[in-house]
């Protein structure tokens, strides 16, 4: 399989992220969209000047083009966010430098000079004010969300609360994605009954940041600990951590024993967590601030109402979810043993393969263990799983790891390694015993490539999601759901394009995969 037998799917993909990014850009001032534009154009040319000079590789230079300017930069830009949030500042830094190095915008240049300044920041430190006075020239709002962010840091409450006094520049701010700094203002200092539930209310309408799943556990964490639920705050700690930040974890169980009335037991908490992240400056600058808010600023916590219960229940639910849908983003703690030996597994044998003799010869590959549909027999059938590990080329084989890994990550933390191990190895087996049954005597094909298991991986994955309700209820749940049928569905026009691609295969590995992923799912806690 090369380049050229792709050449209509990659044209498919490169038009989806065109058109993805126009509709994401239509609102958007000329003054920040202009350089995506200009990336887009870029894309367009490209792809025209392929097509004059070599038609055949036009999709795959088009996607191409359309990865490295678009969708490659936003998700480095993302992931950096993430790390920095984790605490993980090399790779938050060398992300942002990739992301600057792929993309022209100045928001993509500037970002690494960007993080530097958050990073100081966040370890307590004073910045070099020439750097402040770099970003204010550019935007000059930024120097008022600087002052907000250097407030939050300091755990400032006084000079918070006069930032947030005014409802119509307070409406900017939690425009602006400072709603979870109000909620900890009024979470310290606050003990009327119904100021939590009104400024919880307040945010979510306003603060689109709140859409993301990093801020959506940082509410769900620190709700429950503002209200004294302590029991309650450890539960969501527990399943939440991958989202959380180095010490966040130890200031909302201290913020909760705090507020319920035991601040020396809340105080050990965070000494404890002091000692803990002794070599991690950001941690322990977290840390410090949220001791001085305890110590100084602490007002009793409000008596329970019948709102405040139910929205305790919502965010048990959003617990459960997040919990749930962490994997998706490569969040899980738990290591990828099987899936990074699967990936080693494929690589080396087409290493093998291809050292031997030419690895798209099709009496080469039969020698290895490919499956030649007319001569299955009892005999030949431990070719049903030799052929998953044998590829056409190396094109097949990227394609292939990259779907191991995109499903593994979620699949296997989910139904554990030896759960995952049996859909993949089943999947396999039963997409080439459908494709040798289903197959043309006329026709006769030889069967390679691991994407029967791989989409067994994918419709285990499916059945994840479907197998829990409060999964299904929620927006999140529904959203990946629908990305998954998208993704099932671009890989239906994939294969009637490609004729050396098995629909027959891919078919039976999900069907086998979601049958598989509906028996073995684990069962939910109560």
């Amino acid at each position: 399989m090369g380049l050229t037998d792709l050449n209509v799917p990659f044209l498919l993909l490169a038009a989806l992220t065109l058109g993805r990014s126009a509709l994401a850009l239509r609102h958007a001032p000329w003054v920040h969209a202009r350089e995506w534009w200009l990336a887009i154009a870029c894309v367009l040319l490209s792809a025209l000047l392929t097509a004059t000079l070599a038609a055949g590789y036009t999709g795959a230079v088009a996607f191409a083009a359309a990865l490295g300017l678009l969708n490659l930069p936003t998700q480095l830009i993302t992931e950096a966010n993430r790390a920095l949030r984790r605490g993980a500042q090399r790779r938050a830094l060398l992300l942002a430098r990739l992301a600057a190095v792929l993309h022209p915008a100045a928001a993509f240049r500037d970002r690494p000079r960007f993080f530097r300044l958050i990073l100081s920041l966040r370890a307590g430190l004073e910045p070099d004010p020439h750097e402040i006075d770099r970003f204010v020239r550019v935007d000059p709002e930024l120097a008022h969300v600087i002052e907000i962010f250097r407030a939050h840091l300091r755990g400032d409450l006084p000079a918070l609360r006069q930032i947030f006094a005014d409802p119509e520049p307070r409406a900017r701010l939690l425009a602006g994605g400072f709603g979870l700094a109000y909620l900890r203002l009024a979470g310290i200092t606050s003990s009327a009954p119904e100021a939590l539930p009104v400024v919880l209310g307040e945010i979510e309408r306003a603060d689109p940041t709140l859409q993301s799943a990093d801020a959506a556990a940082i509410l769900t964490v620190f709700f429950p600990a503002y209200l004294a639920e302590a029991a309650l705050t450890r539960a969501h700690v527990q399943a939440l951590r991958p989202y959380l930040a180095p010490g966040e974890a130890d200031a909302a169980i201290a913020v909760a024993l705090a507020r319920a009335g035991d601040l020396p037991a809340a105080l050990t908490q965070l000494d404890r967590a002091l000692h803990e992240h002794r070599r991690d400056r950001y941690a322990t600058h977290l840390l410090h601030v949220w001791r001085r808010l305890l110590t100084e600023h602490l007002a009793p916590a409000p008596p329970p109402t019948a709102t405040s219960a139910r929205i305790l229940e919502k965010f048990r639910h959003e617990a459960e979810v997040l919990a749930t849908l962490a994997t998706l983003e490569g969040r899980s703690a738990d290591r990828l043993q099987l899936t990074w030996s699967l990936a080693l597994a494929l690589a080396l044998v087409y290493l093998l393969v291809a050292v031997t003799g030419d690895p798209l010869a099709p009496d080469h590959l039969y020698a290895w263990g490919a499956l030649f549909t007319p001569e299955l027999e009892i005999t030949s059938a431990w070719r049903l799983l030799t052929s998953t590990f044998l590829h056409a080329g190396v094109i097949h084989l990227i394609f292939n790891l990259i779907g191991l890994h995109f499903f593994g990550r979620f699949v296997e933390p989910f139904f554990g390694h030896l759960r995952a191990g049996v859909i993949y190895l089943a999947a396999g087996a039963l997409s080439g015993l459908s494709v040798a049954l289903l197959a043309d005597p006329e026709r006769p094909s030889l069967l390679v490539g691991a994407s029967g298991a791989i989409f067994g991986l994918g419709g285990a994955m499916l059945a994840a999601l479907l197998s829990r309700p409060l999964l299904r209820a929620t927006r999140r749940g529904r959203a990946q759901i629908r990305g998954l049928l998208i993704l099932f569905g671009l890989q239906v026009a994939l294969d009637l394009t490609v004729a050396q691609i098995s629909s027959t295969a891919h078919v039976a590995g999900l069907l086998v995969g979601l049958a598989l992923g509906l028996l073995l799912a684990p069962r939910v806690r109560r």
